[in-house]
């Protein structure tokens, strides 16, 4: 038996979003490892993605369903000391598509 459009709406955290909202958030779990990363060196690096939305309530809205923005100083230590166990435990840092460079070759 197939699942409600209610029940479809419910699993999906962005199904109300619009795609560039949708893309922004992509783009907004990059950067957040990146601050992960940033906070092995400095605890008290500030989480720029609370203010990126400042005007944008329903991207503000998205940021915090993503789990990026709106986080205490103390969850965002918890994030930083899980994502630096599973680099420990061997799993490739976060990689974005937006990022780097790909080999095109000619035809």
């Amino acid at each position: 038996m197939g699942k409600s459009n209610a029940e479809k709406r419910r699993t999906h955290k962005f199904a109300q979003t619009s795609p560039a909202t949708r893309n922004f958030v992509q783009h907004a779990l990059w950067q957040h490892h990146r601050l992960l990363e940033q906070l092995i060196n400095n605890p008290y690096a500030p989480n720029h993605l609370d203010r990126v939305a400042d005007g944008d309530p329903v991207l503000r809205e998205s940021l915090r369903k993503a789990g990026v923005a709106g986080l205490t100083r103390e969850q965002l230590w918890a994030k930083r000391d899980e994502y630096v166990a599973r680099l420990e435990a061997g799993e490739e840092p976060c990689s974005s598509k937006l990022y780097g460079v790909e080999w095109i070759p000619a035809n």
